[in-house]
């Protein structure tokens, strides 16, 4: 059974000037630790393009990860 990540879409509340006005926190399971990524919508857009272009590399839920 596949180890579920959180995804969240989050408002910058302390935006410095250059900064993004919304980013996504991610919560990932490294296999040691729990850790928070921070990423903005171009980063994630590049993840989800890579896994995209690399469908080999991809984790497809099982039937009891769906069933979930």
């Amino acid at each position: 059974m596949l180890k579920r990540g959180k995804l969240e879409q989050v408002e910058n509340l302390d935006a410095k000037r250059s900064s993004n006005d919304i980013y996504f926190r991610v919560l990932v399971w490294t296999g040691m630790s729990y850790q928070n990524l921070l990423l903005t919508k171009h980063q994630l857009d590049v993840a989800i393009d890579r896994a995209t272009k690399n469908p080999e590399d991809e984790i497809q839920p099982g039937w009891l990860d769906k069933l979930i």
